[in-house]
């Protein structure tokens, strides 16, 4: 008795050989991370800007709530 093929096992099909395909070529063309710049790293005059900032910004706040 054969069996009956029918719309969902045609999908399933199409749908193994594509994602068969892109491994393939994912193997064979793996894709090249950009040239990212480098992380920035603070310099010692600008921490100390920052933390001036949030100290008048918590001055200000005591000040308010008061």
């Amino acid at each position: 008795m054969p069996s009956i093929r029918t719309i969902e096992d045609f999908i399933l099909l199409v749908g193994t050989l594509v994602a068969f395909i892109a491994f393939i070529l994912w193997c064979c063309f793996p894709v090249q991370p950009k040239d990212a710049p480098l992380p920035v790293l603070q310099s010692p005059d600008k921490s100390g800007k920052d933390e001036e900032k949030y100290n008048q910004i918590i001055m200000e706040y005591d000040l308010a709530t008061t």
